[in-house]
């Protein structure tokens, strides 16, 4: 997979992404306008990276904040990856870009993943993560959020 910085070409395949995942139904509602809001406000920042397959189809997306945790951490906001290409690793080849290539000065990274998404709590604890606590409501009514953290060590 290669990965590059989200640009505006990738607004269409990106807001598919989010809508068909689980994401798209339990935080976005479905709504394409909303996530395309929001994936501009994104952008506008710089905050965007994006996994491409051999073909060149968007397959993966991470938007994340550098000091979007208390102001001094990173946090990953979104990641997600196509439905169809789900358990090929794509998802952890952004987290371990994120880690080398965006963040490797920063020794904390935060993260909230929905206590409903087990798939990934055990991809983020296997890399490394540990959670902190559950925050109901954080986001969405009804849905509970694992704060979850990753410290690494200093070189």
């Amino acid at each position: 997979m290669k990965i590059r910085k989200a640009i505006v070409k990738d607004l269409e395949s990106m807001v598919t992404i989010i809508d068909d995942s689980d994401l798209g139904s339990i935080y976005f509602k479905h709504d394409k306008e909303k996530i395309e809001k929001m994936i501009r406000s994104e952008m506008d920042q710089d905050n965007i990276v994006i996994g491409e397959d051999r073909n060149m189809k968007c397959v993966a997306v991470l938007i994340y904040k550098l000091e979007g945790a208390f102001g001094i951490h990173p946090y990953i906001h979104i990641i997600v990856v196509d439905s169809a290409s789900r358990g090929k690793g794509y998802g952890k080849q952004l987290l371990n870009y994120f880690e080398e290539i965006i963040v490797p000065n920063y020794r904390k990274i935060l993260l909230l993943v929905g206590k409903w998404n087990s798939r990934a709590e055990k991809l983020y604890e296997k890399i490394g993560f540990v959670r902190l606590c559950e925050l109901d409501g954080f986001y969405t009514e009804n849905v509970t959020e694992i704060l979850m953290i990753k410290e690494r060590k200093k070189e």
